[in-house]
C-alpha cells in the first residue's frame, strides 16, 4: 500500500489550503493515465483524471481554512500543514498497512521536512509510530511519483473549484497576491475584512496594503 500526499493553494491570500492523501495497493494501476504534477494539466484534464483516481484510490481531503491559517497558536503555516499531513497518515494507518508514504516536500530540504515532522508528531501525535514507515519526502514529488501526482490533482481541483465559486460570487479574481483583481478587491474591503471569512487576514499582502493605505492617509 502506497500513500501519496500533496497540497494545493498555499500561496493565495484568499481561500482554503487543501491537503490530499491518495492510497493505492498497486502503483501500476496509475500508469499510462497521464497523471503528473497538476500544475502541468489543464482543468478539463484534471477533472477527467480525478474520476479515474477516485475509482482506483482511497482518498481523503483535509482543509486548512483561513481561520485556521490565521489562528495564533504558536504554529506557522508549515507546522499547520504538517499537522494535517500527520492526520492523514494516522487516518490511513488505522485500516491499512502502509508500505510507503511519499510526500511532496514543502520545506527547503527533505531533512528539515522530516525534522519538522518528528517534532510535530512528538507534540500532537505522540502515539503515531512514524519510525515503522518508509517515508519519502521530495521536492517535485508530484511530478516524480504517480501517487503524489494523483493527490496533487485532487487537491488542486478542489482548490480551483472553491476559488471559482468565490470569484463568481465576489469577483475576487484568482486569489493570488499578484492578481490585480484580487488586490483591488482587498483594497476596497481593507477595513471590513471580518465580513469575508475567505480572506487570509494574517497574510503579508494584507499587512502591506494596510501600511500603504495608512501612509497615504498621513500625506
Amino acid at each position: 500500500m502506497i500513500l501519496g500526499i500533496d497540497e494545493a493553494s498555499k500561496v493565495p491570500v484568499l481561500g482554503s489550503l487543501y491537503i490530499c492523501g491518495a492510497l493505492i495497493d498497486n502503483i501500476k494501476k496509475l500508469y499510462g493515465k497521464g497523471i503528473t504534477d497538476s500544475k502541468l494539466l489543464p482543468e478539463k484534464k484534471r477533472e477527467k483524471l480525478a474520476k479515474i483516481i477516485k475509482k482506483l484510490c482511497k482518498v481523503k481531503m483535509l482543509e486548512l481554512t483561513p481561520q485556521k491559517i490565521d489562528q495564533k497558536d504558536g504554529y506557522n503555516l508549515n507546522d499547520k500543514e504538517m499537522i494535517e499531513i500527520l492526520k492523514l497518515i494516522k487516518h490511513f494507518s488505522k485500516c491499512h498497512k502502509l508500505d510507503r508514504i511519499i510526500i511532496d516536500c514543502f520545506d527547503h530540504s527533505p531533512e528539515h521536512f522530516m525534522d519538522r515532522m518528528r517534532k510535530i508528531r512528538d507534540k500532537q501525535f505522540p502515539l503515531l509510530q512514524l519510525e515503522k514507515y518508509n517515508i519519502i519526502a521530495l521536492h517535485r514529488a508530484d511530478a516524480k511519483y504517480k501517487i503524489v501526482g494523483a493527490a496533487s490533482i485532487l487537491a488542486t481541483l478542489k482548490a480551483s473549484k472553491n476559488m471559482k465559486r468565490l470569484d463568481k460570487k465576489y469577483k475576487i479574481g484568482s486569489g493570488n497576491p499578484g492578481d490585480p483583481q484580487t488586490i483591488e478587491f482587498l483594497k476596497q474591503h481593507l477595513y471590513e475584512l471580518e465580513k469575508y471569512p475567505f480572506i487570509r487576514k494574517s497574510w503579508k499582502t494584507i499587512l502591506k496594503l494596510k501600511e500603504i493605505k495608512n501612509e497615504s492617509n498621513r500625506i
